[in-house]
């Protein structure tokens, strides 16, 4: 959330054209939400916490190396080749 709180910062003065002063308001409230949550939940790191972190960080690795396994199938897709029947082979 703190990210997004960010980018929202970022939006509201480059897209939207707001004024720093404004912006920097806003921005600052959901940082302190945002940062309020953050904190409470870091405590929980050691009591588990890191549990999840682990399954997605894997969950992420597996998906990498599929893709990347995958090779350039979807660049051959674009140039109007093969659409699946060498996965299917």
């Amino acid at each position: 959330m703190l990210l997004t709180t960010t980018l929202l910062f970022i939006a509201m003065r480059e897209i939207w054209g707001w004024s720093l002063l404004a912006a920097g308001a806003v921005a600052a409230g959901f940082m302190i939400v945002d940062g309020a949550f953050f904190l409470a939940n870091l405590v929980k790191w050691r009591k588990g916490g890191y549990v999840p972190l682990l399954l997605a960080s894997g969950t992420y690795g597996l998906m990498w190396i599929w893709a990347s396994w995958r090779g350039g199938g979807d660049r051959q897709h674009a140039r109007g080749g093969d659409s699946g029947g060498c996965l299917l082979r």
